[in-house]
This record gives structure tokens, C-alpha cells and sequence, in this order.
């Protein structure tokens, strides 16, 4: 199955040089006049070069993030017109527009803000100004708690399956293993891959969960994300393991909260792994033909190497540079590449336990339980109403040779008759269901929710939804180097 899922890996499509640098300059200037300001204290526009080199090419217009986390407060003034209804698989039957986190910030919320502000209350500023934000809850607690590895797998599974592009999961849970994951959490990962969304996740935080794997961090096919301070120095509570993909800006970091105010002292790599979610947002926008498994590979063959040899597992293959990624072609990335990211979870599929969950898939999601019978009524129809034109077209050859035929012979002639050979009809084949078939060979149309954007107020009527059961600062001129 690996063997059949490999894809040639190219690189992302540019202009020529001379074409692309003299448009670029054009953008540029005209950005500058239209562009919002990010208020003071977001560094990281700075370090990442956002408005003078990434804002002209791309603002991340027409890409759904989302955020799996306490729900996110859409009626907060920063994120006016960003957040889209979406799901609850707590059993709270919200449409996800409700930040659950009332005793803490509002954690979701501050997440989006740093994904999609868009400066209308406090002046924050995310990366990914025209992005969408899908908010899915897996944490309806008051508090910030971690949700369990069932609640994440239903969250990341809802995402999936409401046309998110990037799916961001800032939680940490134990995992037993560096190696792997829960199972069914990262069948919800192999699910959302499958529909070619970007899994974004923290590897893991020593001042949550000490030095221990975390998940969905360690699940294979995820980007699982560290935390860098302003000087490019490690933060130190990030958790080291072996899965690191890179780090991101994480540490002094400030949003806005549930209540529309300033939250200051951000930190850990549950806001990097927002950070990230942005950057892949602002990438997928620019190049939307790029599958989830090359947008990783750019990530990865563009990192500032940071912490020794990369990879390694403090830095995973370094420090995101979200300039060069938005600029193939002064920074190009060769199919070549190494994508361990890629290469783990194609070695999870052709595992016994791969091959358990694409075959057990259908059975255990309702999604693909119903798109396997929308296929096999479709294939049965087809096969039914082929049979039945074969026949009228035998009945109408019978009929007019019979009424050709001479009279004297007609009875030796109806006789030796036997017909036109319509042949034994051929099996239905069995649909290709599951999640992993999805990924390469289904060709439904995902799906997608068209209820537009309530401005808030608003008492909102979500659509019911049921619970998954089981085991539950200043700016300085600091910038990558090339």
C-alpha cells in the first residue's frame, strides 16, 4: 500500500526571476499603503518579514484553519468576520463560536487571534489575515485542560471532514511512545492527511507533561512544533524528542483573549504550533496544488538549521523561515529533499496497524459509511439500468426479426433462436471506502458549510452533534539569516 501511495514530489511552481522580482517590487509598494500595522510587541512580523516580503505575495485569502481547542469567541472584536461555524464533540452541541476556557484567556481564541487576527479590538494581527477560522471543540472544561486522545481524534476527524486545510491541535497529552500514538487518534490523523489537510501539533511541553512524548505531536504524519524565543535561544520548556519537525516563534508572545483584552506573557509551543498553522495557511494559499506531504517538505528544506546538526531533537530541522518559503525562487527546495515527516507515516501505513485502520475505517466513521453507500447504490444503478437497455434492445431485435421472418418457417426459426448474448452481469465492485482511500483515489467533493457568518450578536442554532465516546516587549530588527 506504501508502495502505491508514492508520489513523485515537485518542487513549487515559480515565475522567472526577472518576471517574479519585477512584480514582486510592484506589490510591494502597494501593500505597504494597504497593509494593517501590527502592534507593538508582535516580533515575530518582524523576524518573519511579514509585510515588506510575504503580505504582497500572499494573506493566506481563501484557506480554512482550525482550530481544535476550547472553541474560539467569535464575537470578539479582533476576529470580526473570521471565524466560521463549526462543531463540538464534547457533547456541548456548540457550534464551536463559544470559548469554553472562561476561568483562564480563552486559550482557543488566543490561538486563533495569532492565526487570523485582524486588529479590529486590541490591534493584534495574525499572520494569516484572510484565512478562516474553523474552531472545533475538544475541551469544554472551564479551564485550560488537555483533551483526551478521543476527543482530539473527533476533533481532528470534524475538521477533516468540513474542508479545513490546515488543522491546528494545540494540545499535549502524554503518549506512551515517541514512536506512535493512540491508535484512534492517529487514524484521525491518517483521515485528515487523507483529505489533504495539514496536521500541525506541539511536540511537547516539560512544564505541562515533563520530558514525556506527547500527542498528537508524536502521531506520524504530523508537523509537530517547538517554541523559540526573540533571540533565536530554545524556549526551555520545550520537550525534546526524536519526532521534532522545527521550531517557530513561541516565546513573549502576546494575543487577545475570550474577553476582547490583551493577554501578554505568551508562551510554549502550543502558540508556535498557531504560528506554524499560519505559515502553512499563507503557503497552501500561494500554491494550492501543493499536496499536504510537499508543503511539509518546503517547511522542512527551508528551516534555519538551529541546535547542532539537523535534524536533532531539540530544534527538529530548525527555525521556520516563512520568507523563503513564500519565494521558490530565490530559495527553491529539490524534490530530493529529505521528508522524514512523509516517510514516517507512509511507514505507518503499510503497518499492521495501518493496514487495521484503513480496512477498519469505514466501519467506525460515518462519513465514509455513507459515502461507501452513496457508491454502491450509484454502481448498482448503473449495472441495473444497463441490464434493462440490454433487454429492451434484445426485445426489439426479437421483435423486428419476427416480423421478417417468412410464415412457413417461422416456428423452425423461433426454434433455433436464441438470442443476443447478454452475458452474465459483472460484480459490483466494493467500494473504496476509509480514510486512506479517500487520499488518492475517492473523487467526492468534500464537504463543505455554507452558513454564512453571523456578525454577533447573535443566538446561534448549531446543528447537533454527538460526542465521541471512549477514553476520553518591543520589535527589534532581528531576522533569520539566509
Amino acid at each position: 500500500m506504501a508502495a502505491g501511495m508514492l508520489i513523485v514530489v515537485t518542487g513549487l511552481a515559480a515565475a522567472p526571476a526577472a518576471a517574479g522580482e519585477s512584480g514582486r517590487a510592484g506589490q510591494v509598494s502597494s501593500a505597504s499603503a494597504a497593509s494593517p500595522v501590527p502592534r507593538a510587541g508582535e516580533w515575530w512580523f518582524t523576524t518573519w518579514k511579514v509585510l515588506p516580503e510575504v503580505w504582497p505575495v500572499t494573506q493566506a485569502a481563501g484557506v480554512t484553519v482550525a482550530v481544535v481547542d476550547s472553541g474560539v469567541q467569535a464575537n470578539v472584536p479582533d476576529l470580526r468576520g473570521v471565524v466560521v461555524p463549526g462543531g463540538d464533540v464534547t457533547g456541548q452541541h456548540s457550534n464551536g463560536e463559544t470559548d469554553f476556557n472562561t476561568v483562564g484567556d480563552g486559550h482557543g481564541t488566543q490561538m486563533a487571534v495569532l492565526i487570523a487576527g485582524q486588529g479590529l479590538g486590541t490591534g493584534m494581527l495574525g499572520m494569516a489575515l484572510k484565512a478562516k477560522i474553523l474552531p472545533v471543540v475538544v475541551n469544554a472544561s472551564t479551564t485550560d485542560q488537555n483533551a483526551s486522545p478521543a476527543a482530539v481524534a473527533a476533533g481532528i476527524t470534524y475538521a477533516a471532514d468540513h474542508g479545513a486545510q490546515v488543522i491546528d491541535v494545540p494540545q499535549v497529552h502524554p503518549s506512551p511512545s515517541a514512536a506512535g500514538c493512540d491508535a484512534v487518534e492517529q487514524a484521525a490523523v491518517a483521515h485528515a492527511l487523507a483529505r489533504d489537510a495539514v496536521v500541525i501539533a506541539p511536540a511537547g511541553d516539560t512544564g505541562l507533561i515533563g520530558d514525556r512524548p506527547s500527542e498528537p505531536g508524536s502521531c506520524a504524519g504530523v508537523v509537530s512544533v517547538g517554541a523559540i524565543q526573540q533571540n533565536r535561544s530554545l524556549w526551555p520548556g520545550n520537550g525534546r524528542q526524536p519526532y521534532l519537525t522545527a521550531v517557530a516563534a513561541g516565546a513573549g508572545l502576546i494575543s487577545s483573549g475570550r474577553d476582547g483584552r490583551l493577554v501578554t506573557g505568551v508562551s510554549g509551543p502550543k502558540p508556535a504550533s498557531a504560528q506554524v498553522a499560519a505559515v502553512v495557511a499563507l503557503v497552501r494559499s500561494e500554491f494550492p496544488a501543493l499536496r499536504w506531504f510537499q508543503v511539509v517538505q518546503h517547511v522542512i528544506g527551508t528551516a534555519l538549521p538551529q541546535g547542532g546538526r539537523a535534524p536533532n531533537d531539540s530544534a527538529g530541522f530548525g527555525i521556520v523561515r516563512l520568507s523563503h518559503l513564500v519565494d521558490p525562487a530565490a530559495f527553491p527546495v529539490p524534490a530530493s529533499t529529505p521528508n522524514p515527516v512523509y516517510a514516517r507515516y507512509l511507514a505507518w501505513l503499510a503497518s499492521p496497524q495501518g493496514r487495521s485502520a484503513t480496512s477498519a475505517s469505514a466501519r467506525h466513521h460515518p462519513a465514509a459509511a455513507s459515502s461507501a453507500a452513496r457508491k454502491t447504490f450509484s454502481i448498482g444503478t448503473a449495472v441495473l439500468v444497463e441490464a434493462i437497455i440490454l433487454m429492451l434492445v434484445a426485445a426489439a431485435v426479437l421483435l423486428v426479426a419476427a416480423t421478417r421472418r417468412p410464415r412457413g418457417r417461422r416456428r423452425r426459426i423461433r426454434g433455433d433462436f436464441t438470442g443476443p448474448d447478454l452475458g452474465t452481469p459483472s460484480a459490483v465492485p466494493s467500494p473504496r471506502t476509509g480514510p486512506l482511500s479517500t487520499a488518492l483515489l475517492d473523487d467526492d467533493p468534500l464537504p463543505t458549510d455554507t452558513t454564512p457568518y453571523r456578525v454577533p450578536p447573535y443566538s446561534p442554532a448549531p446543528r447537533p452533534w454527538t460526542s465521541y465516546s471512549g477514553p476520553l516587549v518591543a520589535d527589534n530588527e532581528f531576522y533569520f539569516p539566509g
